[in-house]
């Protein structure tokens, strides 16, 4: 059996992937399909991502 999409556990796995997410100094928000219901994946910045993973691997030279 599988949760439905919307559920609670979707909108709960959202909140720490967030929580994880901002541990590493990104802005994170939950995720919504086109229904607006809540998918449990997080959305990040693209740019704001490239940035930090380019100061992250710049070390690496």
């Amino acid at each position: 059996m599988t949760t439905p999409i919307g559920s609670a556990a979707a909108e709960l796995r959202a909140y720490y992937g967030c929580a994880e997410v901002e541990k590493h100094g990104l802005n994170a928000v939950p995720a919504y399909d086109e229904h607006g219901r809540p998918t449990g994946l997080v959305a990040i910045d693209a740019d704001e991502f490239c940035d930090w993973l380019f100061d992250l691997y710049s070390g690496d030279e």
